[in-house]
């Protein structure tokens, strides 16, 4: 991580729908270099947050911010391909210009581990967990330092959530520019990835605790991941915004 501008700044000060408030008084930032998770009860607004980050969503009293040359890779929680053309088609449509070739793309589909045999399949014929992990191919698949993931590896096994895992950190080596945020429900899966933590709750929600954890991500032993998610459940019931160590 650096001290440079971050590549996304976002602060909401409030966000509704059909006129209720659903997010109030949260602001996130993401550098290069930083995994940033965004966990919190089911229903409580990180999507709509990411959506926000993203910029697909306008409607709210706030302010956006991104660093020049910034456009971020959106990986939404349905994986939204396009039903008409094959896996390796819709990551060739995600690849940059100078790139674009079926081989890269097939390359990238190779990396979250989907078979060769199912890189001319279309969506409609290949499971959905399949058609997630091409979606998160594409995303990678784009090269932006901005990746905007909502829960990437929701439903997949263990065995291949923990590889997709160790693949998302393999980019964040190689590519010393990139910064991630991660809507997840899954508090290990944070405790071991992110750098920081921000807990939502409240209604509306905004942010009840920030978690900075030490150690490595990727690397903290299991005894100090129980230690984080032990803080992060107990976040949801603080009012005030805090920061842990």
């Amino acid at each position: 991580m650096t001290d440079a501008a971050p590549l996304l700044h976002l602060s909401i000060q409030e966000k509704r729908f059909a006129g209720t408030p659903v997010l109030a008084g949260l602001s996130l930032s993401v550098a290069a270099g930083e995994l940033v998770a965004l966990v919190g009860p089911s229903g409580c607004g990180k999507s709509t947050a990411l959506m926000l980050a993203a910029g697909l969503d306008g409607d709210f009293q706030g302010e956006r911010r991104l660093a020049p040359g910034i456009h971020p890779a959106v990986h939404f929680q349905e994986p939204c391909l396009l039903p008409w053309r094959s896996l390796t088609a819709n990551v060739d449509l995600a690849l940059p210009a100078a790139q674009r070739n079926k081989r890269q793309a097939r390359h990238w589909l190779a990396q979250v581990e989907l078979p060769p045999e199912s890189h001319g399949q279309y969506p409609s014929q290949v499971s959905l967990g399949m058609q997630r992990r091409a979606a998160l191919a594409r995303t990678l698949a784009t090269g932006s330092d901005l990746l905007l993931l909502d829960e990437p590896l929701v439903s997949l096994d263990a065995p291949l959530a923990s590889r997709l895992r160790a693949l998302l950190l393999q980019q964040m080596r190689e590519r010393p520019g990139l910064g991630i945020l991660l809507v997840t429900h899954d508090l290990e899966e944070a405790a071991f990835l992110a750098d920081r933590i921000l807990v939502l709750g409240g209604n509306p929600a905004g942010a009840v605790r920030e978690l900075r954890p030490t150690g490595e991500r990727g690397r903290r032993p299991q005894d100090r991941i129980s230690q984080i998610i032990g803080q992060i459940n107990l976040a949801q019931g603080f009012a005030p915004t805090l920061i842990d160590q």
